[in-house]
């Protein structure tokens, strides 16, 4: 990762995705399981919205996944929009 960019990352230990799936999870109204009985709910907008916010200020989204373990998914916020952090004296 190159220098001053800054990096939010959610974990969770769900059902998880294959490389494909995950490609396909990005979408706009796609889920990887789209059958009607499918067990999950949704209308697949999350990661799509999530990725386009994050293209449109420069950055990227990562998405580490295996099947049966969870999912990694990963803001990736280029150093130009990244204010400094200033700690805050509480009184």
């Amino acid at each position: 990762m190159e220098s001053g960019e800054l990096r939010l990352t959610i974990a969770d230990r769900g059902v998880g995705m294959t490389a494909e799936q995950a490609a396909l999870a990005v979408r706009p109204f796609r889920q990887v399981d789209d059958r009607l009985a499918r067990k999950y709910e949704g209308t697949g907008l999350g990661l799509s919205i999530v990725k386009g916010l994050i293209e449109r200020h420069g950055g990227h989204l990562v998405i580490a996944s295996e099947p049966n373990h969870g999912s990694r998914i990963s803001l990736v916020f280029p150093k130009e929009v990244v204010t400094p952090l200033s700690l805050i004296r509480v009184a």
